[in-house]
């Protein structure tokens, strides 16, 4: 009798597989699914940061690319550089280093290094605290489409001597790695 009462008792058991089971198999979908439901939160929250910080660079790119562009125009004797100056070309500089410094925390190191190389064979920046850069380019060819006569002399120590100059293909090469790692932060 001892034993038929333990059998029996086993076999009543069944019940509470049946119910236990499913139960089972119920709260492991919804742990799933709430597991799978903060991934995705996650996910949307890094998706739209990423978005947020595109368009900030985005605008920032757009506020600096013309900037660029006058830089290197000045600096290789294309496009309108006849109708810039070396007060436009410093006054830019200044624009330009206002806007990265301030928004560096946007940017990667691969476009810091690519900015400070372009603007590097732009300027000579380092003439002590004070002092205003002096532009890498051909004072010679500056001062011959202007004008000899109406060249303002203050303007002549703006300019590096001509054994510091950088070369054309120099000031190219590094605009377009500037602006190749502009496109890969985008």
């Amino acid at each position: 009798m001892v034993g038929e009462a333990c059998a029996t008792d086993f076999g009543n058991v069944g019940w509470l597989r049946d119910l236990l089971v499913p139960l089972a198999v119920v709260l492991s979908g919804a742990g799933l699914g709430f597991f799978l439901n903060l991934r995705l939160k996650a996910l949307d929250q890094r998706f739209r940061e990423r978005a947020t910080m595109r368009d900030r660079r985005m605008a920032l790119f757009g506020d600096m690319a013309p900037k660029l562009n006058d830089l290197l125009c000045f600096g290789t004797y294309v496009g309108h550089w006849r109708e810039l100056t070396i007060e436009d070309a410093l006054r830019t500089k200044r624009e330009l280093d206002s806007l990265y410094y301030t928004h560096l925390f946007l940017w990667s190191d691969t476009f810091g290094r690519a900015y400070e190389e372009f603007i590097d064979n732009c300027f000579a920046t380092s003439g002590g605290e004070g002092t205003v850069a002096k532009s890498k380019a051909n004072i010679d060819r500056h001062r011959r489409s202007i004008g000899h006569e109406n060249w303002p002399v203050a303007w002549n120590d703006r300019f590096v001597e001509s054994k510091s100059r950088t070369t054309r293909s120099t000031l190219n090469l590094s605009y377009r790695r500037l602006q190749q790692a502009m496109s890969e932060d985008l």
